[in-house]
């Protein structure tokens, strides 16, 4: 993963992989770069305790230094690093650079071999080089698991459409050279299997990005009839913000409805985004706004039981994005709002919970209402769903796929090999 330091949806998504596979006595690895960065600075958060998982930390050179020099600049100067990684990952990743060179001492306790298996979590520079090492120098299979597309897909979220051109141009050859090698491939959606060539698709399997229910105690949500709080988890990107249609909207709903202070409540959790905090400034919102730093995934959960309904932000024309928050809200119980519809992905994922989607401002406003005479009514914003169905929108319902996967590949070299022998998974 890039860091299990900080609570982000790899992390999150690669313990839930660790506990499936260690529930079954399976020996288990997670190899993570040093983090070249300044924590409180970047992601206002402390270093977070890793639940007694022994990590390997092994520095990658080639990509290290860009790293450094990409957390101490700003968002926008980020892009560049960015296109000079691209411009240079055709040398980083050549045989001309890698073929002579000793393996690292930090692997020396894993005794690797060809029985074993690395699953890749990308997007991380970091996890690529080191699989394509880690499966060069020993043998081992490949599982490339996919948060985000590479070069096939749209493009990733906040990158500069030059950047991503650039992207796909240099680094098509390695991601192609890497899909070749694996024997198989994870994405979070059918959506983003699709992108892929014919026969990397019939090798590549739907694991998606599910709740954090192992977080989250369903008896300790509330009913959210306090105030009228909508609350939003998680990073925002400046493409969510460039329709100001949902700010303008909250703000002549508070003007007509003479709202209190005391009575609403918006709030942004891992959202601590400059360009946000403008446009609150901009629709005179600051009173009713309260924009959160990053932090532990237990404190935002306890942030999310007192929710009255949660938020989604469409991602600027991007319509083929599935959030990870999605399946949180759901398991929180809650009504969710998309005030403008992407007419993509998360349109359909909130309309198929029974979410509001709306398709302009008036219908909105309308939404709006409809909570707040709830709210006023003091019934309960609480949706009642059971325990079988939170399993199953559930991280841990989803690693169970990934076990079942690594089974059946394990199987498969059984039977190849006429003898049966034990894998170790190893997260990088």
């Amino acid at each position: 993963p890039y860091s299990l330091k900080l609570n982000t949806t790899s992390r999150n998504r690669v313990l839930s992989f660790y506990r499936a596979f260690k529930a079954r006595g399976i020996e288990v690895a997670v190899i993570s770069p040093p983090l070249h960065v300044n924590i409180n600075d970047w992601y206002n958060q402390k270093e977070i305790d890793n639940e007694g998982i022994e990590i390997i930390y092994m520095p990658d050179a080639k990509t290290s230094l860009l790293r450094f020099f990409a957390s101490k600049c700003s968002r926008r100067f980020k892009a560049y690093f960015f296109v000079l990684k691209s411009l240079l990952n055709p040398i980083l990743t050549s045989k001309k650079v890698n073929g002579a060179r000793k393996k690292h001492f930090a692997l020396e306790k894993l005794t690797l071999s060809s029985q074993d298996l690395i699953i890749s979590s990308h997007p991380s520079v970091f996890s690529i080089n080191i699989a394509n090492r880690l499966v060069d120098d020993y043998g081992c299979k490949l599982i490339i698991d996919y948060r985000e597309p590479w070069t096939y897909g749209y493009n990733s979220v906040d990158v500069p459409k030059f950047a991503s051109l650039v992207k796909k141009k240099m680094e098509r050859t390695f991601e192609n050279s890497l899909l070749e090698k694996a024997c198989a491939v994870t994405v979070i959606s059918d959506k983003l299997k699709g992108y892929f060539p014919q026969t990397i698709k019939q090798k590549t399997y739907v694991v998606k990005n599910g709740s954090n229910a192992f977080y989250i105690d369903p008896d300790r949500i509330e009913d959210g009839c306090d105030k009228l709080r909508i609350v939003y988890l998680g990073r925002i990107y400046n493409q969510q913000l460039e329709d100001e249609s949902f700010f303008k909207v909250i703000y002549q709903f508070i003007f007509d409805n003479k709202v209190g202070i005391d009575e609403l409540e918006l709030l942004f959790v891992g959202a601590n985004n400059k360009k946000l905090k403008e446009v609150i400034r901009k629709n005179s919102l600051e009173p009713y706004v309260n924009v959160l730093p990053t932090m532990k995934i237990e404190a935002a959960m306890e942030i999310g039981y007192t929710a009255s309904a949660f938020l989604h932000l469409r991602y600027g024309e991007a319509n083929a994005i599935y959030t990870s928050k999605h399946a949180d809200y759901l398991a929180l119980q809650k009504p969710i709002l998309l005030p403008i519809s992407d007419g993509g992905a998360l349109a359909n994922t909130t309309k198929d919970s029974g979410g509001f989607v709306c398709d302009s401002v008036e219908e909105c406003y309308l939404v709006l209402q409809n909570l707040w005479n709830k709210y006023g009514s003091r019934k309960s914003f609480k949706i009642d769903r059971t325990r079988e169905f939170l399993y199953t929108i559930s991280r841990e319902a989803e690693a169970e796929k990934l076990v079942q996967i690594v089974g059946e590949i394990v199987l498969q070299e059984s039977v190849r090999q006429a003898s049966v022998s034990t894998s170790l998974p190893v997260f990088v």
